[in-house]
């Protein structure tokens, strides 16, 4: 370790110095080998002049040397079958392009090319650097005579320091081996390294029977940044990444398209992973027999998704294809600003027993919050006598929380399967859905039902949501279990056989509070709910077509939804819609991400406890307004003893002391009130 003094001076001294701490320090420019397969044999790879021809001697000598850490690679196409020190055999299928602690490996470089001014020129798509597992070259469409090409195109394993792969097109692995390692990661396997993939496109390598098409990791890290990852195959998990126990997984930027699994996870597959994260991704077109075409995720305790888009994903050829866009299980974490468009799963083969399409673009169950994301157009479809057709959009199981989505266009359909049903969303569990639309799903066929959404198992709560022009043999709107929750909703404009009722609407018996329902007879009970027609801006759009995506449920003054919700109802803001740290608030944000709680002074507060009352629907009336004050029941923006004098007056005889909207007074209301004891509301 070095622990230098100088005193202050000018001159060599400084200079001196300054080299002294540099080297110390370890940032002396680090030593650089080129490779360019247009050079003749014989060069030492130390500069451009004198390059190596084959990349397996660069790496060889890397090895052989710690101080190397970077190689530069010009255009062309090399094979881990080749070199020029005698080090590995023509076409060995063993061969592998084995990456080093702490080396950076670099591609699309100009080199020889009598073109270029400069041999440093980097231009990733005009200068295309190949590895090629190819090693006859002649690899065909559709994994043609991929037989005799290397098990693993690039190789890491138990590096001490992280490796880079950067500007390559990883090509023609085809992990096919007797032994399970040699199955998995035709383009690239990993264990225990730390790796950073920048710009790189892995495309049309292969495992078979196991998982990992373009690349496995088990352990460690790895990053993908701006890569292309597609058509690549896989047997069972990961056709095109499949990672397990990593520290870290994180891909930003890249574009996964039309990869395939027989099983699980067609494009990205992650089990039991620490985090997870994927921001600013395109999956388009990938394939999975059975879950989640485009990515797998399970057992990860961090998970983060953002602003993704999911489109044209499938799964099909299964007795049970479901979660085509993104399937997640048994994780903790955030799905957000993601669209789900034109992903689809469809039953078409037979099973003894009970079968299913499902979830065509997302499925969660476990802690995990969905906001601000969009479906459209996504369906599930039974093709088989013995499978159901089941949430055309997604499924939500117990401890997902749901907000400010849009559920537009989706489908389910039995064309000839026993059961239709939730169009837009199928309920696995006791999820929440706070400020959501619904608009213009069906559940098609003959038996279909709940054309917006359907309860299968648990007590799901919906708050300010709205659900219009959905479709359905028996109930357009919400198909729900006994005690699923609806508080501060509007159903209207939803239809089924019948016409457009109550039933159309919401069928089944749940608690149904401060909501507009078309057709209210008050059958349903609960209280503060209306039976009028809440005056959207323009419910068909400028299209002058219902359930399309220029559909404009807002409401126009003078709706009887303004100002008549229950503030008590909205969650806290765990998904910190508005970005200031606070996740205790109550959510502050409707639909189009605009302040709720602004109190009219056009309308008549028809609502639950002290003004700014929230709206009815997903979308509030007017600007922002200041934050409502639980457990304050007198209105002075307190809580205290007189608070607590009207809710123990009101005890288990009147609502007059109700704070959760549930229309009666008793303990969860005291608990509020003592919750928020001594605050004062700004």
């Amino acid at each position: 370790m070095c622990n230098l003094h100088y005193p202050r001076c000018s001159g060599p001294l400084v200079l001196l110095t300054t080299l002294v701490a540099a080297i110390c320090s370890g940032t002396v420019e680090a030593e650089i080998l080129y490779v360019d397969d247009d050079a003749p044999l014989g060069g030492d790879g130390l500069s451009w002049d004198t390059p190596f021809k084959y990349l397996q001697d660069a790496l060889s000598a890397a090895a052989d040397d710690p101080s190397i850490t970077e190689i530069r690679v010009a255009q062309g196409t090399y094979k881990p079958d080749q070199d020029e020190a005698g080090n590995v055999t023509p076409g060995d299928r063993e061969a592998t392009f084995q990456l080093i602690s702490g080396l950076a490996l670099r591609g699309a470089y100009c080199g020889l090319d009598p073109n270029c001014a400069d041999p440093d020129e980097r231009d990733i798509e005009l200068y295309e650097t190949i590895l090629s597992g190819d090693l006859a070259g002649d690899d065909g469409p559709d994994f043609e005579n991929y037989d005799e090409n290397s098990y693993h195109v690039l190789r890491a394993s138990e590096t001490d320091q992280a490796v880079v792969l950067d500007g390559c097109t990883i090509t023609g692995g085809s992990a096919t081996g007797d032994v399970s390692d040699d199955r998995r990661g035709g383009g690239l396997h990993c264990y225990e390294v730390s790796i950073r993939l920048v710009s790189c496109t892995i495309v049309a390598n292969r495992a078979h029977n196991l998982q990992g098409g373009g690349a496995f990791i088990e352990g460690g890290s790895a990053v993908f940044l701006e890569c292309a990852i597609r058509e690549n195959e896989s047997s069972l998990f990961g056709g095109g990444v499949s990672v397990l126990y990593a520290d870290l997984v994180w891909f930003e930027g890249c574009t996964l398209s039309a990869n395939r699994i027989g099983a699980g996870g067609g494009a990205i597959t992650t089990l039991y992973c620490n985090r997870v994260v994927l921001k600013d991704c395109n999956l388009t077109s990938n394939m999975a027999h059975n879950a989640g075409a485009g990515v797998f995720v399970s057992s990860s305790p961090e998970l983060l998704v953002n602003n993704c888009e999911f489109t044209g994903n499938w799964c099909s050829d299964h007795v049970i294809p479901w979660g085509a866009g993104m399937v997640v299980r048994g994780s903790h974490g955030t799905i957000e600003n993601c669209t789900f468009r034109d992903n689809w799963t469809y039953a078409n083969r037979s099973y003894d027993e009970f079968n299913y399409a499902s979830s065509a673009g997302l499925s969660v169950k476990g802690d995990v919050t969905v906001a601000n994301c969009l479906f459209v157009e996504n369906s599930s479809t039974s093709g088989v006598e013995t499978a159901e057709a089941l949430g055309g959009a997604a499924s939500f199981g117990d401890q997902t929380k749901v907000y400010n989505c849009t559920f537009i266009g989706n489908r389910t359909n039995n064309m000839v399967g026993p059961t239709s049903a939730g169009g837009a969303v199928l309920f696995l569990g006791s999820a929440t859905l706070t400020d959501c639309a619904f608009i213009g799903n069906a559940a098609e066929g003959n038996t279909g039902t709940g054309g917006a959404a359907y309860v299968l198992e648990g007590v799901p709560t919906l708050t300010n949501c709205t659900f219009t022009a959905n479709t359905a043999s028996e109930c357009g709107g919400l198909w729900a279990t006994p005690d699923t929750r609806l508080t501060n909703c509007i159903a209207w404009g939803n239809s089924d056989n019948g016409g457009t009722g109550e039933s159309a609407q919401v069928f089944g018996t749940p608690i149904v509070n401060y909501c507009c329902i078309e057709g209210w007879t008050g059958d349903l009970g609960g209280i503060g709910n209306i039976g009028d027609d809440p005056l959207f801006v323009d419910p068909d759009g400028p299209d002058d077509v219902f359930g399309t995506e220029d559909d404009d449920v807002r409401l126009l003054p003078g709706s009887p939804c303004i100002d008549a919700g229950c503030n008590g109802a909205l969650p806290r803001d765990w998904a910190d819609l508005d970005d200031d740290g606070d996740t205790r608030e109550i959510t502050p944000l409707d639909l189009d991400g605009e302040g709720r709680f602004f109190d009219d002074p056009d309308t008549p507060d028809a609502g639950c406890r002290c003004p700014p009352i929230v709206d009815m629907g997903a979308y509030e009336f007017g600007d922002t307004g200041p934050q409502p004050c639980p457990g304050d029941l007198d209105c002075d923006r307190v809580v205290g003893h007189s608070d607590l004098g009207i809710l123990l007056a009101a005890w288990h005889n009147s609502a007059e002391g109700d704070l959760n909207c549930d229309g009666l007074t008793d303990h969860a209301d005291l608990g509020i009130l003592l919750a928020n004891w001594g605050a004062v509301c700004p």
